[in-house]
């Protein structure tokens, strides 16, 4: 398999090395550092920002190829960061929304007097816990993945997976922070009055997981959550279909599977009780704004290499 040969258009070509190449690797070492520096003095440096820092240092050593794949996931890359920087925006969020949420989804999708995902809390079945709480794992990996696979098969829909999958990422952090709401564990636990700012993290339905398996990902994970508040949109939904409209664009044979991953992800969010019916259609809402976004990005950076070329 080939990757395309006319994606290297959309990202810089270093001139022949050394010199180009160290140029480009001496810019991206300033801005790891800066990553670090920033990082450090804003919120700790954890565990998981020493692994992206280690890999990225990694590649940006490697050079050659390593440096074009680096430009290339960037965007990825990017999206782990802003979201991982909400944490320190929380408090600019607007008013938080519990009541209103619960009763939109009551009246429309309520079943025998219940929201769905309360509804499903006394119909709950071992392998559905099972196939749920893996598509819940999974979800993340999917853009991540199919970005990495797509560097050696077609490097043009590389940067448009990214690209998505970063735009959808800012548009669920701009409705995290003008529409925080509570999701449906949270009514289970606290009810319908004002928000209680100090509501922990749960892991919800997905504790089911970890004792079906034996272990305690999600209720680790979920102890590290920043953000209890962020219910609306379900990310968790909105960035595989983001992936899912990527590939449709550019790699339709992988589109579909990637598609009914989607729907599955979005059922487990409901079905988990982390997220409304309403979470997901605005998860889905994101993603097609993103991706018609990246589409837009990506047309420009064709446009602006086309000229280039004219001028040389």
């Amino acid at each position: 398999m080939n990757a395309d040969a006319g994606s290297d258009a959309l990202v810089a070509e270093a001139p022949s090395p050394p010199t180009g190449e160290r140029r480009i690797q001496a810019a991206a070492l300033v801005a790891l550092a800066f990553y670090v520096g920033i990082t450090h003095w804003t919120m700790g440096f954890r565990g998981e920002h020493g692994v992206l820092a280690g890999l990225t240092l990694a590649v940006i050593l490697k050079g050659g190829k390593w440096l074009k794949f680096l430009a290339l996931f960037s965007p990825v890359i990017f999206t782990g960061i802003t979201y991982d920087y909400v944490r320190l925006l929380v408090s600019l969020r607007g008013e938080i929304h519990v009541g209103d949420l619960y009763g939109a989804e009551l009246a429309l999708f309520g079943i025998n007097g219940m929201i769905p995902a309360h509804w499903f809390e006394s119909h709950t079945y071992a392998p559905l816990d099972f196939i749920t709480g893996v598509a819940y794992i999974v979800y993340l990996y999917v853009p991540m993945g199919s970005a990495i696979a797509l560097f050696w098969i077609d490097r043009r829909a590389m940067l448009l997976v990214g690209l998505a999958f970063l735009a959808t990422n800012l548009l669920g952090i701009v409705v995290y922070l003008t529409y925080p709401a509570a999701p449906p564990w949270y009514v289970q636990i606290y009810g319908l009055g004002p928000a209680n700012l100090e509501a922990i993290p749960n892991a919800a339905g997905a504790v089911r997981f970890d004792q079906l398996v034996g272990v305690d990902y999600f209720t680790e994970f979920y102890k590290r959550s920043a953000n209890v508040f962020g219910a609306m949109p379900s990310l968790h939904t909105a960035y595989p279909a983001s992936t899912a409209l990527a590939l449709y664009t550019m790699r339709k044979k992988a589109w579909v599977p990637t598609a009914l991953f989607t729907l599955l992800v979005g059922f487990s969010a409901v079905y988990l009780q982390h997220h409304y019916i309403l979470d997901v259609v605005a998860g889905f809402a994101c993603a097609l704004l993103g991706w018609l976004v990246a589409r837009g990005v990506m047309r420009a950076l064709e446009r602006r290499r086309n000229l280039e070329l004219a001028d040389a």
